[in-house]
């Protein structure tokens, strides 16, 4: 792996292989309260699909069930990608991790990163 300065992976990497717990100089987590969480994600759903959510019926199923999942995120007994495979991974990593809460105001967020580098 070629060690770059100009990186930015968006996504988690949990089920990467390789030796990516070692790879980041800075991993930043962004949190948010469930019930804002859903009620984004319901949004989003409502304005992704519109009157599909309604009117046509595999839209509405795989729709409910992200939401479903969605939902379970934060139960540490779920065993599908959730808070706590993110979490054991984030103590895995082998740089600092800081978390931010993506309810608070952009400005204060983009200095928490800043202040790292």
């Amino acid at each position: 792996m070629t060690k770059t300065r100009k990186c930015n992976c968006q996504r988690f990497v949990v089920s990467w292989t390789g030796n990516w717990q070692t790879a980041f100089d800075l991993v930043v987590f962004v949190t948010l309260d469930k019930e804002i969480r859903i009620k984004r994600l319901k949004q989003r759903e409502v304005e992704r699909y519109g009157d599909k959510l309604q009117t046509d019926p595999k839209i509405k199923e795989a729709s409910q069930a992200f939401l479903d999942w969605a939902t379970r995120y934060d139960d540490f007994k779920f065993t599908g990608r959730s808070i706590k495979v993110h979490r054991d991974w984030l103590a895995s990593v082998s740089c600092e991790v800081i978390e931010i809460n993506s309810e608070d105001a952009v400005e204060y967020n983009v200095f928490q990163i800043l202040e790292k580098f």
